[in-house]
Parts: structure tokens; C-alpha cells; sequence
């Protein structure tokens, strides 16, 4: 994947309308752990382990959460795991929108 050439922050979490790039949701629910914008990821040259909490990568690796960002064509959300259960994928869903 080449992280440069995806969309910068077009994500928005709806309560706070912070926009951001990348995140990590847990699995079970669509909880969303964690969140940062695209300028942190390009900072730390595009390593998560240097920008995300160190509880936060531990349930990444352990298969509890997955990250998750925007497509390189800006027209949807992939994650890493390679897709999540429906009540995740809802619950995510009433938690974001895409700033177009």
C-alpha cells in the first residue's frame, strides 16, 4: 500500500467532528479505540507503532481490533483485517462520516 497517495483526513467522527485518517476499531462491537489524522501518520513516516498507544497496537496484534482508513480512491474505509462483523461495521457507521 502507498500510504502517501490516500486521501488525507476524510474521515469525521459525527459527536465531535474531528476529521482523521486512520484508526483503530475493536472487533466485538465497532468501538473505535483510537483515531489520528493523516499529518501524525506522514510525521512518524507512516509507522503506527510510533503513533499509536502502545495498549492500542497490543489488541491490534492479539487480533481484537483492526486499523482502519481510508481507500486509495477516497471512496470507502479498508481495514487491515480484511473485513469485520455487521454489528461492527453498524455501529462504526453511526459513529463516522466521510468529509467529502
Amino acid at each position: 500500500m502507498n500510504a502517501k497517495k490516500l486521501g488525507k483526513n476524510k474521515l469525521v467522527i459525527k459527536t465531535t467532528s474531528e476529521k482523521f485518517w486512520i484508526g483503530i476499531i475493536r472487533l466485538s462491537d465497532g468501538e473505535i479505540i483510537e483515531t489520528h489524522n493523516y499529518e501524525d501518520a506522514q510525521n512518524s513516516n507512516f509507522n503506527t507503532r510510533v503513533y499509536f498507544a502502545e495498549e492500542s497496537d497490543k489488541l491490534v496484534k492479539i487480533g481484537s481490533a483492526t486499523y482502519f482508513r481510508v481507500t486509495d480512491d477516497n471512496s470507502g474505509i479498508e481495514f487491515d483485517c480484511g473485513s469485520i462483523g455487521d454489528t461492527a461495521w453498524t455501529n462504526l457507521c453511526d459513529k463516522i462520516k466521510f468529509d467529502y
